[in-house]
């Protein structure tokens, strides 16, 4: 720790491989003597700025410390995680043992950048917290449950300071302890504002009152050892941070999956009192169908049209050549997925993952991580909803629980996924080729904004294409759209070209594609599915398919 060259004000915290480094606030007697009250608030300024291999971009600002040491359970504080990668922040709490406590998360934070200062308000009082990032409140009246015995007016002495772990640098231009804090009189409840508040305008959530329900979203605490700290740092390069901006009507065709996928999903969402009991929302839905026929790009949908958190599972991150850390991945994967919930865990082509048990070419360390994924899915089917009301009449209101997970899977094999594993996926939704309107309504997406001749028509296209998938259809326009261009461009030499570009000679009705080009691209195109898969795909479909 050190003042800062640049600014004699700056305090620089720079961190080591793999340690806790905590700067201790020595306030002045005037604040300690507020700090004691036990409501007070704490403003600091601060910023992490990586640079060469002080690479990290977290930030911890503590204010419960007891002691802190490495990462094998030396540690007993809370803390505000705020990551500047991840534009993420975390109230966490750290207890002797290795056990952490994840409170609280919200992702796609404006305001956590690197290199960039951003202002933290923190106010404590009767075992709650309030946080304020750039002026803005992000988190009201969360219950800590650190101290459940310490009386109401008591002293309160315990540390309070900035932190960094591992390779991190962190400067704090400004830390105070004020008398600035609110009653918080809700302890137990969180009123947080939405992401979407949060990352767009300043907004303050007036609702304090005692009566105020426990909303669906608040964040179940969630224990992760810190042995597993590296675990959960890999899994959240995984977690979308940004919307795809693909929606429903972006896929062509494919009603009844849409209509399957929004009862899965949006529904719940919208109407959660309706959700409980028997009705509760599915857990497992695949996908399955010939490839390039949709199948992600619903899955893209789906991550665009909702709020939950999305996991976009890779195997790359998911398997070890260790002894037993892809089983341990799983189970930090779907902690993680419950303590962010509700959540979608992402699984493309997952039958690579969820072959037949019992073959003869089958690893012993396949075995366990099936096992183990068998386990976890297990503890979704048993997490059911919400069956009884906080308050109020006790009616059952349903809802979701805030540590509500859906695996979403595709697969273009879905014979070769084991039996068991086909139980849990519940909705089993075939994606088939598109019909002659599906393949029309496909060109028409992927031809948007291209020049196109009056004599294109859609609709010859679209009946010379059967047995054609989305795939396919978006190659033949690709190269359709070709067509003009090696006309225009056919035999000429660079110079001529950058010439002529100048001269504006290459405009609109020189590229225009005509019904010629089609002609041409559907001599050279075939459909990538052969007539006997999607005879077989059909037959799975009849015995295993839902409607």
């Amino acid at each position: 720790m050190y003042l800062s060259q640049r600014d004699q004000k700056t305090v620089v915290i720079e961190g080591s491989h793999s340690a806790f480094c905590v700067a201790t606030y020595e306030a002045p007697l005037a604040e300690k003597v507020i700090q004691t009250t036990g409501r007070f608030c704490l403003n600091a300024v601060l910023q992490a700025s990586p640079s060469g291999h002080l690479d990290g971009q977290a930030v911890y600002l503590i204010f419960d410390l007891r002691q802190a040491g490495d990462v094998t359970g030396a540690c007993d504080f809370c803390a505000l995680h705020l990551n500047c990668s991840t534009r993420e922040y975390r109230v966490e709490s750290y207890g002797t043992g290795g056990n952490l406590r994840v409170l609280q998360t919200v992702s796609n934070v404006a305001a956590l950048q690197p290199h960039h200062p951003f202002s933290v308000r923190l106010m404590y009082h009767a075992d709650a917290i309030r946080i304020e990032i750039n002026d803005v409140r992000v988190t009201n009246n969360l219950y800590v449950g650190r101290w459940p015995s310490l009386p109401l007016g008591s002293a309160y002495t315990r540390g309070v300071g900035v932190g960094v772990y591992g390779r991190t640098r962190a400067l704090v231009s400004k830390f105070s302890i004020s008398s600035e804090c609110p009653a918080l009189r809700v302890p137990g409840y969180h009123l947080g504002c939405s992401v979407d508040d949060l990352t767009t305008k300043p907004l303050i959530c007036d609702d304090e009152s005692v009566e105020a329900p426990v909303p669906y979203t608040v964040m179940a605490a969630q224990e992760i050892p810190d042995s597993d700290a590296e675990l959960v740092a890999m899994i959240e390069q995984d977690i979308l941070r940004e919307s795809l901006h693909v929606a429903f009507d972006d896929v062509a065709g494919l009603a009844t999956a849409k209509r399957l996928l929004k009862e899965a999903v949006i529904l719940p969402a919208l109407f959660p009192e309706l959700f409980h009991g028997v009705r509760q929302p599915w857990r497992g839905l695949l996908l399955f169908g010939p490839p390039g026929t949709g199948k992600t790009l619903l899955a893209k949908a789906v991550a665009s049209a909702t709020q939950w958190t999305f996991f976009t599972c890779s195997l790359a991150t998911l398997t070890s050549k260790w002894r037993g850390e892809s089983e341990k991945l799983i189970r930090v994967l779907f902690q993680m997925a419950r303590a962010r919930g509700p959540s979608i865990l992402f699984f493309d082509e997952i039958d690579a993952l969820l072959t037949k048990r019992g073959t003869a070419s089958e690893h012993e360390a396949s075995r366990r991580t099936k096992s183990e994924l068998l386990i976890q899915l297990d503890g979704l089917a048993a997490g059911g909803m919400h069956s009884k009301k906080k308050e109020g009449n006790g009616k059952n209101e349903g809802g979701l629980f805030s540590s509500h997970v859906m695996v979403l899977a595709t697969s273009n094999t879905p014979w070769d996924i084991d039996e068991a594993f086909r139980r849990r996926l519940e909705k089993r939704i075939y994606i088939p080729l598109p019909d002659m309107h599906a393949r029309e309504e496909v060109l028409r997406i992927h031809l948007e904004g291209i020049s196109l001749a009056d004599d294109v028509d859609f609709l010859q296209i679209a009946n010379r294409t059967e047995q054609f998938s989305g795939a396919d259809l978006q190659h033949l326009c690709r190269e359709a759209c070709m067509n003009p261009l090696r006309r225009v461009f056919a035999d000429l030499p660079l110079d001529e070209i950058k010439a002529k570009r100048e001269a504006g000679a290459f405009g609109e009705e020189q590229t225009r594609v005509s019904m010629a080009d089609f002609e041409q691209a559907l001599e050279k195109a075939n459909p990538a599915t052969h007539a006997a898969e999607i005879a077989k795909f059909e037959k799975w479909n009849a015995e295993f398919g839902s409607r």
